[in-house]
């Protein structure tokens, strides 16, 4: 019977989150879009103004390079800007495996770039970052290894 219980109240939550909207007790929500639409969320909160979605944010708006064959996804971006700044985030994927892509991002990121490489069992992960704590911009590019080929998160933190 608690099996049961259980199961019907996880439904109940995940027939209510498929309604795209937002609510928070401090937050006001915009109207947000299904697939083929601009797939993406908005919300106030405070004197921040958040954007969460497949069309969130423009990845171009990072300032990193993008990989040639990696394609978004619905949830795979946010956005938030406010008093302090814009930091957003951007996830990509690609069915290039992660030594090509970790190889193409060695290329195009800065010198100075500071990178890690580590394996995880079976999965590879390499970050890129430009800037430290310190800097107004920091940037990050990191990558996760999958059986068909790699995730690339887009990172960029920019204060005022």
């Amino acid at each position: 019977m608690r099996r049961v219980f259980c199961t019907v109240l996880l439904t109940a939550a995940i027939a209510g989150c498929s309604s795209h909207s937002a609510s928070d007790t401090n937050a006001t929500s915009g109207p947000s879009s299904g697939p083929g639409g601009s797939q993406t969320q908005t919300m106030q909160v405070g004197g921040s103004s958040i954007n969460m979605g497949k069309n969130a944010i423009d990845p171009a708006r990072l300032g990193l390079p993008i990989y040639p064959s990696a394609a978004g996804n619905v949830t795979g971006a946010m956005a938030s800007t406010g008093a302090y700044g814009l930091n957003a985030m951007v996830a990509l994927k690609t069915s290039d495996s992660f030594d090509k892509v970790y190889a193409w991002y060695k290329s195009h990121m800065p010198a100075n770039a500071q990178v890690t490489r580590s394996t995880s069992g079976s999965t590879l992960i390499a970050t890129f970052v430009e800037g430290t704590s310190k800097d107004k911009v920091v940037k990050s590019v990191t990558l996760v290894s999958f059986p068909q080929g790699a995730t690339i998160t887009l990172r960029s933190r920019a204060q005022h």
